[in-house]
């Protein structure tokens, strides 16, 4: 996706192919973030994920990327919506009264409500926007009513694109 270059003998340019490259795409993206805050999360760790989370989005700050951010424990909480976002960019403030929830792991259910509460346009999502879901976990679902079997199909149904991002040793183990 760079140009060749036809040089002479002495090195000079003769040709340049292609003449022009194609303009880049602006990608209009929404991501939004998932924590696990229960209990099986060390302290430390936690506090790990919020420095992880500010450093992604200073990353994609002069683009047109969006974010929201829920941190699930049994209990749920939004700390912003892509609204939020596009009013206070300053990931270092939004992060900021972000606590442990602490408690059980409801991963699935986690999921199904981003899917269902956070990837909607009254929560300031884009129709045309690629969106992206980034799980934050140490992988031990504990207590959960849902399967994942009951949550990602709704996710790809949505077309979300989906990652899982381990923390601490407990991820090794599942």
């Amino acid at each position: 996706k760079g140009y060749c270059f036809l040089l002479d003998q002495s090195l000079r340019q003769l040709q340049r192919i292609p003449d022009t490259l194609a303009e880049c795409h602006k990608h209009v993206t929404d991501i939004a973030l998932l924590i696990d805050g229960s209990g099986s999360i060390n302290p430390e760790d936690f506090t790990k994920m919020k420095t992880f989370l500010s450093e992604i989005m200073k990353r994609f700050h002069n683009t047109d990327t969006q974010f929201a951010l829920m941190q699930y424990s049994h209990g749920f909480r939004e700390h912003f919506d892509f609204s939020q976002y596009r009013r206070s960019r300053d990931p270092d403030h939004l992060l900021r009264s972000v606590v442990q929830l602490t408690g059980w792991t409801y991963t699935a259910t986690a999921i199904r409500k981003v899917v269902q509460e956070l990837f909607t346009s009254w929560k300031g999502a884009r129709d045309e926007a690629t969106k992206v879901l980034i799980v934050i976990t140490d992988g031990e679902k504990s207590g959960d009513p849902l399967s994942y079997s009951d949550a990602i199909p709704e996710a790809e149904r949505a077309g979300i694109i989906r990652y899982a991002i381990g923390v601490s040793h407990g991820c090794a183990e599942n």
